[in-house]
């Protein structure tokens, strides 16, 4: 196994994730969202302090999920209400 290695697909911006498989610690990418959309979609709101990391990784992909479908919910509307432009 190598750098190049292929983990998974983000759910969220769709980005082929290629990383060490076997890293472990703050870094690792765990499935289904990458570390740069778990920050990005993540950068507003209160983060977890309760549980172990992995618990609180979790709860930021489920905060990170439900913030990306939110804001895709929000473009769906206004183009529903005033057109596509």
């Amino acid at each position: 196994m190598n750098f190049h290695t292929l983990l998974f697909c983000c759910a969220i911006c769709e980005h082929e994730v290629r990383d060490w498989p076997d890293r472990k610690g703050p870094d690792q990418q765990v499935a289904p969202v990458c570390r740069m959309c778990e920050r990005w979609w993540t950068e507003r709101t209160g983060k977890p302090r309760d549980g172990t990391m992995m618990d609180r990784r979790k709860a930021l992909h489920v905060l990170a999920l439900s913030n990306a479908i939110r804001n895709t919910a929000g473009f769906m509307e206004w183009e529903a209400n005033h057109g596509r432009t």
